[in-house]
């Protein structure tokens, strides 16, 4: 079971409407110390200056790159940088005070907060002479104002020297790239790499398409020997098969076969300039001068011995292509190469161009605009209203002071009375009585 302690409040109750008058005492005491204490303390005045971080009066956005700054992200610091101590430290030599000698001093004089709202900076001066704390006031808004611009403006000079710099690097890096370009562009021709590789696929083509000609040429004269071969070795040929034998000749040869194939009137000469580069001496010629007659009643023997001979010159070509085409193979792939290459090398320059060329603009777009707007002093932190001279004091506050002192005696009156109960309780038997 859990043992209860039981507390008898009867003692400090009877103390504390027998012992009253000690607590109002104390409490009374206090309250005439505190106001008999701030009758010898100087009274002290308060002096506000208000100023304001105003938006910048041009917006110039020559370039979409460069963005003019939002001042409203350091609202909050200007406060820190009223009191810090390049603007104090100033404020103290302008200051000729026999009572402020160090940065201490300062910093026991002055107040900074933000106002309603966070571009209003009110600066507060306490001060026991009122024309001293707004003649303070008013110099230290003034020193302060200066900084803020310093800081957060434009720096005057200081940004035109620098982008000045920055456009003489970017300058000479951009006539550097161009003059690389520029020699690039004299050794390696893309336009002429182009040109050349486009010929040798050009002549590539070409001779595919002989070699493909030519192989089905061969299947027709194999197809047309063997039918040849299943006659009689006796057998003249008729004028379907000298028809034949002219129509693939003149394929062999490259003639231009008229559709009037029986007529008398004699062939156009062929062009045998694909043959002569075969080295290929073609044994049997066709008879021109006779046309189709010219064949008419030759043996089937000399029939085929025309479309063997026709098969060799095929060969021949056929040799004569496959070597043009492995030799203009590598050619192929090494223009290729230098074309990619050249072109690589060129895209790469070019982009280097664009961005020292896109560099230079931005920079010398940016110069423009520090000059244009450096032409404004005004500033985008600027007094909004002087500390005039205070009339009533601000301190100290006597009637406060003194009800905060008379209740402060109040408590200790309390204090004193149950601290002497709960002391007697421990000493005397419970039962006593306390007078």
């Amino acid at each position: 079971m859990p043992v209860y302690e039981e507390i008898d409040l009867r003692p400090y109750i009877q103390v504390l409407l027998t012992r009253w008058w000690q607590i109002a005492a104390a409490s009374i005491i206090c309250g005439v110390l505190a106001y008999s204490a701030m009758l010898f303390v100087a009274p002290s005045y308060e002096s506000t200056a208000l100023v304001i971080v105003a938006k910048p009066r041009f917006n110039l956005q020559f370039d979409s790159r460069i963005q003019t700054p939002d001042p409203s992200y350091a609202f909050l610091a200007y406060p820190t940088l009223a009191l810090s101590d390049a603007v104090l430290g100033e404020l103290k030599e302008n200051l000729n005070l026999e009572n402020v000698v160090t940065l201490n001093d300062v910093r026991g004089l002055v107040a900074a907060q933000n106002g309603s709202d966070p571009s209003l900076i009110e600066l507060t001066v306490t001060y026991t002479d009122p024309t001293v704390a707004a003649d303070i006031t008013n110099k230290w808004s003034e020193i302060f104002i200066n900084r803020a611009n310093h800081v957060y403006g434009n720096q005057g000079d200081e940004s035109t020297i620098f982008l000045q710099g920055q456009l003489t690097r970017a300058k000479i890096e951009l006539d550097t790239i161009n003059a690389e370009l520029a020699t690039f562009q004299a050794q390696y021709s893309t336009q002429s790499l182009s040109t050349e590789l486009a010929g040798q696929l050009a002549t590539q083509a070409a001779y595919l398409t002989q070699k493909r000609q030519t192989a089905d040429l061969q299947r027709d004269v194999a197809a047309y020997a063997l039918q040849l071969a299943t006659r009689s070795a006796g057998d003249v040929l008729t004028t379907s098969d000298a028809t034949a034998l002219m129509f693939l000749q003149a394929r062999g040869f490259g003639v231009e076969v008229s559709t009037a194939v029986n007529s008398s009137a004699p062939l156009a000469v062929p062009d045998t300039s694909l043959l002569a580069t075969a080295s290929i001496n073609t044994p049997f010629w066709l008879d021109l001068s006779g046309g189709i007659a010219g064949l008419t009643g030759a043996s089937v023997v000399e029939g085929a011995s025309v479309l063997n001979d026709l098969q060799m010159i095929l060969d021949g070509r056929l040799a004569l292509i496959e070597e043009q085409l492995t030799a203009l193979e590598p050619q192929i792939l090494a223009t290729q190469a230098l074309l990619q290459n050249a072109s690589n090398d060129e895209s790469l320059l070019q982009s280097q161009q664009e961005l020292a060329f896109s560099t230079y603009k931005s920079l010398s777009t940016a110069l423009d605009e520090v000059l244009i707007t450096s032409q404004d002093t005004t500033g985008q932190v600027r007094l909004a209203s002087l500390a005039a001279v205070p009339d009533k004091p601000a301190g100290p506050k006597k009637l406060l002071n003194t009800a905060v002192a008379a209740l402060v005696g109040l408590f200790v009156g309390f204090a004193w009375v149950f601290g002497r109960v709960w002391w007697a309780q421990g000493l005397i038997q419970p039962n006593s009585r306390i007078n």
